[in-house]
């Protein structure tokens, strides 16, 4: 579990998290993908997530770039305690910026205590606290 991440272990739209962060258990069948490939460095707002909707449960991030990617916002529609798999599949390094105060939408800004590095081939469990209306980091690898 994300240090910062403000969640308590628990299980999240059914994927159980313990107190050290694994997962112990989990019957979601992740299905929709919503895909954003990076060809050059690159900082993505909330509008660039514009067409997810609250059935999204994974973002897989493409490309074959090594380059610095920064998400200074997210979805910002989500529903309280909707979790979604952002998965870097691509070779850049995306760094998820906590609250950015250029992201005009509050409930799409990231609550995670400091900026959060997603290396090449990671991924991070994002969950949509209801309570503070921001981005959470309830797991990552």
């Amino acid at each position: 579990m994300h240090a910062n991440s403000g969640a308590v272990a628990g299980t999240y739209d059914r994927v159980t998290i313990n107190v050290a962060g694994h997962v112990t258990s989990g019957t979601y069948n992740y299905g929709n993908i919503f895909m954003k490939n990076v060809t050059a460095a690159a900082t993505f707002f909330s509008g660039d997530f514009s067409t997810m909707t609250t059935l999204t449960d994974v973002v897989r991030v493409t490309g074959t770039s090594a380059v610095a990617c920064s998400l200074r916002g997210f979805f910002g529609n989500a529903c309280a305690g909707q979790t979604v798999m952002l998965v870097n599949a691509s070779a850049a390094t995306l760094t998820l910026s906590n609250e950015y105060a250029g992201e005009g939408t509050a409930a799409a800004r990231f609550a995670i205590g400091a900026d959060f590095v997603i290396a090449s081939n990671h991924n991070a469990l994002l969950w949509f606290d209801g309570g503070s209306q921001r981005w959470r980091i309830v797991g990552a690898y």
